[in-house]
């Protein structure tokens, strides 16, 4: 029983746990949590420049 974690689910959860198809506890995947293999944004490019004479930057 070294490092084990001892859930259980009785009840409403067992009911909830069956209808959302969870992964196990002990076992499950923690890393991949989400089946969205596209959830990255694609980003947006600033550029910003000095102005030496005004002391201050300018968005181009």
């Amino acid at each position: 029983m070294y490092r084990k974690r001892q859930f259980g689910y009785g009840g409403i959860f067992k009911i909830i746990k069956k209808q959302l198809a969870l992964d196990d506890i002990e076992n499950g995947d923690l890393i991949h949590t989400s089946d969205d293999k596209n959830d990255l944004s694609e980003g947006t490019k600033i550029v910003a420049i000095w102005n030496a004479s005004k002391q201050n930057y300018f968005l181009r």
